[in-house]
């Protein structure tokens, strides 16, 4: 069960307090729990306040362990998203994509960095850069649709087709297929 996988992680991290994999995984564990589905028909998610708050910290202790780490970083700001704090969210995207102080050439943790920040874009109704961001991310062709699905409602907020998009989005083999921001 996640009870006794998040009860294992929490000895392994008292034990050792340097383990960022094990904090990291924690809060993957947490934020699995964050999501309350409001109706089983539609993606609508309700946000369980205190599993949220077990996620950060643990994220915060995995990015705080291992600094450089992308996808930690990544999954922070993804949360943050999810809270509507969009300014704590770019703080922590914007320098891993500026191409004077990032060194990341991974392109997996590129294309979720972009597609968080277009996701943003979106969220603050910037279409025009979330247009940007978004196509900027799957250029980068990883395997997960939630970009896609963020581009097919920018471009329909912007009066646009997006079917060609939303095939996509219907993939159901994608890694990210149940994340809240890949909405159908």
């Amino acid at each position: 069960s996640s009870q006794c996988a998040i009860d294992s992680y929490k000895k392994v991290t008292q034990l050792n307090k340097r383990n960022s994999t094990a904090f990291f995984n924690l809060a993957i564990l947490y934020e699995g729990r964050m999501y309350k589905n409001k109706d089983k028909n539609k993606k609508e998610f309700l946000l369980d306040k205190n599993s949220y708050f077990l996620a950060v910290d643990a994220y915060i202790q995995a990015v705080s362990i291992s600094k450089n780490n992308p996808i930690y970083i990544n999954n922070l700001a993804r949360i943050y998203i999810l809270k509507k704090d969009y300014v704590s969210a770019k703080d922590l995207i914007n320098p891993l994509i500026n191409p004077k102080t990032s060194r990341i050439a991974d392109p997996y943790s590129l294309a979720l960095l972009y597609k968080n920040l277009g996701w943003i874009k979106f969220q603050e109704k910037k279409l025009d850069e979330a247009y940007r961001l978004l196509n900027k991310s799957i250029s980068y062709k990883q395997p997960f649709v939630s970009a896609f699905c963020l581009l097919a409602q920018t471009k329909e907020a912007q009066g646009r087709s997006a079917a060609q998009e939303w095939e996509y989005c219907f993939d159901p083999d994608a890694e990210d297929v149940s994340n809240p921001e890949v909405r159908r």
